[in-house]
């Protein structure tokens, strides 16, 4: 695991923080990670950035070891035919997992909102009671669960995204132009710049269920953006 995050050129000339955060964990053999990239123009947004990473790997970290203590043959179903029921089955159990731990992370900044909402040092630095909007950030998260079929490593991804950046795989031993396979997309407003969050309204069942992308296949390098 490879990751880094760095405070802008902009933010440094204007006196600003850092907005961006991640967390990542192993658990079975698989890893999970959870980007957010908060917004420049909220006061609380790397705060919200790092309380919803936090709540979604937490989650995210319980739910796939204890599905892999309830379900021993889960590799097995995953490894089958894409088009057996067992493999579809199996997807069953681990996409709504992905898009419950968007509603986890969303809950977690809400809990979090809660705990300082009459602290008089948020308070006094704004000039009011904070509000969820000022916690705002994007929301990028990856379960990756490698396996091995017909003797080759394959990895089984369920990725789920809110707002801008980039969620890929990347088979570093294909050819050039069959490498990269994008694992999300990304969200756009009316204007440059702008983009969706974190928000009762994304991290709605169909909503969030429509942002959740499925896939197999032999990369080898998974990228969180």
């Amino acid at each position: 695991i490879i990751a880094a995050r760095a405070r802008g050129k902009k933010h440094k000339h204007d006196g600003s923080n850092c907005d961006d955060w991640f967390e990542t964990a192993v658990t079975d053999g698989c890893f999970i990670a959870v980007a957010a990239d908060g917004a420049g123009s909220k006061n609380l947004s790397r705060i919200g950035a790092r309380i919803c990473c936090e709540g979604a790997v937490e989650y995210l970290k319980h739910r796939l070891a204890k599905l892999f203590r309830d379900e021993p043959d889960l590799r097995s179903a995953l490894s089958a035919d894409m088009s057996e029921p067992c493999f579809m089955d199996a997807c069953g159990k681990i996409a709504p997992m992905v898009q419950n731990a968007a509603r986890e992370a969303f809950d977690s900044v809400i809990n979090h909102l809660k705990a300082i909402y009459n602290d008089s040092t948020y308070n006094e630095a704004l000039g009011r009671k904070p509000t969820l909007g000022d916690f705002s950030s994007t929301y990028l998260a990856a379960i990756v669960i490698p396996l091995e079929i017909d003797g080759e490593r394959q990895c089984f991804t369920v990725t789920a995204q809110i707002g801008d950046g980039c969620i890929c795989a990347i088979n570093t031993r294909a050819d050039a132009d069959s490498c990269l396979k994008l694992l999300g997309e990304a969200d756009s407003g009316a204007f440059s710049g702008e983009t969706d969050f974190l928000s009762e309204k994304t991290v709605d069942g169909n909503v969030i269920a429509g942002k959740t992308r499925i896939s197999r296949g032999k990369s080898d390098i998974i990228m969180l953006m």
